[in-house]
């Protein structure tokens, strides 16, 4: 994905740690950002920063559709997933992750240290997927190994929002 200076990014997390460090970086490259957090929420990382704030909480269905509201790229470092999971986030937003196996993931670790060198970084994925595809793969593999029982583990209510 190229990021364009016309972008509108939605961030929720952006109090955390992995968050508000992704917040001031995009701020930073001239990127238009609105965050949601929750009104006694701040970072020292976003003091002073060009973003617009919206007030609520990732589990308000409606807090989370105002800040979605214009934008075309979404990140959630934080417990999007899991709120998704457990029906507290009644939506699927924009944008997904970077996902892969967990045996590539251990092929990957383990041909780095047999061939890498102290110091360098390396980046290990697979596929990117909107956070909906995830969990319809999550349901599929559930669903085929028995694991599940009655209704799936993704919510059947999850659906996309258009800006």
């Amino acid at each position: 994905m190229v990021l364009n200076p016309q972008d509108k990014i939605f961030i929720t997390g952006a109090t955390g740690f992995l968050g508000s460090h992704l917040t001031r970086l995009l701020v930073e490259r001239g990127l238009d950002v609105t965050i949601l957090a929750r009104p006694a929420s701040d970072h020292p990382l976003l003091s002073g920063l060009k973003l617009s704030r919206v007030e609520g909480d990732i589990t308000d269905y409606a807090s989370v559709l105002r800040g979605m509201k214009g934008s075309s790229t979404f990140y959630g470092p934080g417990d999007v997933f899991r709120n998704i999971a457990s029906g507290l986030l009644k939506i699927a937003p924009p944008g997904g992750n970077g996902v892969i196996s967990i045996r590539d993931c251990a092929e990957g670790l383990v041909a780095a240290m047999e061939k890498g060198r102290m110091g360098e970084r390396y980046i290990l994925n697979s596929e990117n997927l909107t956070i909906l595809e995830i969990f319809i793969e999550c349901e599929t593999i559930a669903m085929s190994c028995g694991s599940c029982r009655g209704s799936p583990p993704a919510p059947l209510a999850i659906s996309r929002v258009d800006s």
